[in-house]
C-alpha cells in the first residue's frame, strides 16, 4: 500500500525550508515509503529487557500503520532512555537512527531522515505541550534542542 502523492510531497524538491504552520504535518506526510504496522510508544515502562535482548513492547493500543521512517523516527526519539520521563538526546538519536539502518542493512535516503526527525520533533512537541498545559516545566524539548532537530527534519 502507498501512500497518495500531495501537492505537498510533489514540490519537495524545493530546497527552501518549510518553516509556515503546516510544515512539520506535511514533512511527515510527504513520504512515499510503504505503509508498515509498528509500536509507537517506546517509553521505558512499555518494554521489557532480558539484559540487552528486549522481550516485550506493550502498551499496544499505541498501534500505528506509518511509514517505516515514521515508526522509527518516534522511537528514536525518546529511546534510548533509562527513566521514564527521559528522552533521547539528539546525538542518541542520531545514533538510533544509524544502528537501525545498519540492522536494516540500508541507510535511509535523505528524505526518510529528515521524516524521521520530523516524527520525533512531534511527538517531543506534543509532550512539551501536555507538560505545559499541566503547569508543569516544560523537559521534553528545550529551544536549542527543537532547532537541531528541526534542522535535521529539514524545517531550519
Amino acid at each position: 500500500m502507498r501512500r497518495p502523492r500531495t501537492a505537498d510531497s510533489q514540490a519537495a524538491g524545493n530546497s527552501a525550508p518549510d518553516r509556515g504552520p503546516n510544515a512539520l504535518p506535511r514533512r511527515l506526510q510527504a513520504g512515499q515509503g510503504e505503509i508498515v504496522i509498528g509500536h509507537g510508544d517506546w517509553y521505558p515502562e512499555n518494554l521489557r529487557w532480558h539484559g540487552n535482548r528486549l522481550l516485550v513492547a506493550y502498551d499496544w493500543d499505541s498501534l500505528i500503520a506509518d511509514s517505516e521512517a515514521v515508526i522509527v523516527g518516534l522511537a528514536a526519539a525518546v529511546y534510548p532512555t533509562s527513566r521514564a520521563g527521559g528522552e533521547a538526546a539528539v546525538t542518541e538519536t542520531r545514533d538510533f537512527l544509524a544502528a537501525y539502518a545498519a540492522a536494516r542493512g540500508r541507510q535511509f535516503c535523505p528524505g526518510e531522515l529528515q521524516r524521521c526527525w520530523a516524527a520525533g520533533v512531534w511527538l517531543r512537541a506534543f509532550d512539551a505541550k501536555k507538560q505545559y498545559a499541566a503547569g508543569q516545566p516544560v523537559r521534553t524539548l528545550t529551544e536549542t534542542e527543537a532547532r537541531e532537530r528541526l534542522r535535521r527534519a529539514g524545517m531550519r
